[in-house]
């Protein structure tokens, strides 16, 4: 009877193995889901004008202001450091952006593990070369509603953006910010 119980135990263990696997490999070949649940490339929300000035900071503590990027293509990358798939996603961008001269990346901590040492060891690790901002009070968490990291928000220079949940990948990237500058 002992036997049959390790068996049973064993073939569920190898099946909740087997589901969990298969649903990470899933998740990397699938597109990012788009916010609204609708899988479009085509952008149709507007950013409120509020993002221009909300609060957060640099990893010195000093207040960042966003409205310079008003009227171009920038990407926000909602990271934390302790984020696998993050990584993963800072990679494309890196790749993005030695590709597109015309667009600017900033990264948000959304973590309140994170501290700006934490930030910097993450920084020199990945090899980002763009800003990176804490949102201290979650302004930008609530404006957009994050829930899962990474998420990606492309906004375009008319102010109509795209939210991307999950990983993204350098093509898809391309086509998102053709989409949103049209």
């Amino acid at each position: 009877m002992g036997s049959k119980v390790f068996t049973l135990a064993v073939i569920v263990l190898g099946a909740v193995l087997v589901l969990t696997l298969g649903g990470i490999v899933i998740s990397l070949l699938l597109p990012a889901q788009i916010s609204g649940g609708k899988n479009t490339s085509k952008a149709s929300k507007h950013i409120p004008e509020e993002i221009w000035s909300m609060e957060i900071y640099d990893l010195k503590g000093n207040k960042a202001d966003l409205s310079k990027y008003k009227g171009k293509v920038i990407i926000i990358d909602f990271f934390a450091t302790y984020c696998a798939w993050c990584k993963v996603q800072i990679k494309e961008l890196i790749k993005l952006k030695s590709k597109m001269s015309d667009i600017y990346i900033v990264s948000i901590s959304v973590s309140a593990a994170d501290t700006p040492k934490k930030i910097k060891v993450f920084v020199e690790n990945t090899g980002i070369d763009w800003p990176i901002y804490i949102d201290k009070k979650g302004n930008l968490v609530k404006l957009f509603n994050i829930r899962a990291i990474p998420t990606t928000v492309i906004i375009g220079p008319t102010g109509k953006y795209i939210k991307l949940v999950g990983l993204v990948k350098y093509d898809q990237l391309i086509e998102y910010i053709k989409s949103i500058k049209e």
